[in-house]
């Protein structure tokens, strides 16, 4: 089945990874690009907003040491988020705003429901670019501003909505990225890989390739074409020795798949806050259509057979079908 999705053109290659128990099955698909050589097992794929999930895991870290709060005001670690206003109007005018009614909470910024996020208000969106924030649209290589530049310059934004009345993608993992870094006092980058992937064996996880040469290409979604040509993502070079701001969860990690099979033995996870789901669309996909073209992987664990749709932009889309 998956062999019919390379064949067609549809993506140019992928991996299928399943482990359940002591046994693993892997399937290797296609080519790197729709160019370029074939595929080998070891290949680098970037993960894109699966980055958001590991940020998740490395707040909750903190949360279970009791050195971070999840309904206490953010602003006690980022101050930049003291005092927010908020536009009366959610379509209206920028500068027409009024209070808070309550402060941002870790919480907020876990379930995307600190009041801004992807918008659909022009004002707002001519507002980020300004301030050359990046919090809107697919990603960008890299930002040019530090971590506290960056919070300094978003603090001035106004909020669209109140802080938890609406679910909006995705900037609250922006923050998180900021937020985990001041209450670690370390660079982001440095805690993922001391507390999430070395403890896993994530040894090629990273926000840099730990070889180039097995980066896989990226390509833009709806860019393909049913030749089995595509526009691949340009900032998939950033990857090859230039770094992102993984200050911010901005970056976006390429990992190898293997890296899934090597987690022995399985590790707990913390349960708080679990239970407290955005009710959106977006968290409830499902079906076994394979989206546009471009690499990405995917991860799903399951314990009943059943068929899982993942993918966004810019991704190589990866079908389990147990």
């Amino acid at each position: 089945m998956l062999q019919t999705y390379v064949d067609n053109g549809v993506v140019p290659g992928l991996i299928s990874l399943v482990s359940r128990g002591d046994e693993t099955h892997l399937e290797i698909h296609g080519r790197m690009a729709y160019d370029g050589p074939e595929l080998e097992r070891d290949g680098l794929f970037r993960v894109s907003s699966f980055t958001k999930p590991i940020t998740a895991a490395a707040t909750m870290l903190l949360v279970d040491e009791l050195r971070l709060s999840l309904d206490a005001p953010v602003a006690d670690v980022l101050p930049e988020l003291a005092n927010p206003v908020v536009l009366r109007d959610p379509a209206g005018p920028i500068d027409d705003t009024v209070p808070a009614e309550r402060a941002i909470t870790a919480r907020d910024l876990l379930t995307f429901r600190l009041g801004l996020g992807e918008s659909d208000n022009p004002g707002l969106r001519e507002r980020e670019a300004e301030l050359e924030l990046h919090t809107f649209g697919p990603p960008l290589p890299r930002t040019p501003l530090k971590p506290d530049e960056w919070m300094r310059r978003f603090g001035t934004m106004p909020l669209q909505y109140q802080p938890g009345e609406r679910w909006l993608y995705a900037t609250g993992s922006h923050l998180l990225g900021v937020l985990i870094s001041r209450v670690a006092g370390q660079p982001l980058e440095e805690f993922l890989h001391e507390r999430v992937f070395e403890p896993l064996g994530m040894r090629d996880t990273g926000f840099t390739a730990a070889d180039p040469a097995r980066l896989t290409t990226a390509y833009v979604g709806g860019g393909r074409t049913r030749s089995g040509r595509g526009e691949s993502v340009a900032d998939c070079a950033c990857f090859s020795g230039r770094r992102r701001r993984p200050d911010l969860d901005r970056g976006r990690l390429p990992r190898v798949y293997q890296d899934a099979a090597r987690r022995r033995p399985p590790v707990a996870c913390s349960r708080r806050g679990a239970d407290d789901r955005p009710p959106h669309p977006a968290t409830a996909s499902g079906g076994r259509r394979l989206p546009r073209a471009g690499h990405r992987l995917g991860l799903r664990p399951v314990r009943q057979p059943g068929p899982v749709r993942l993918g966004r932009r810019a991704r190589h889309a990866v079908v389990h079908d147990l």
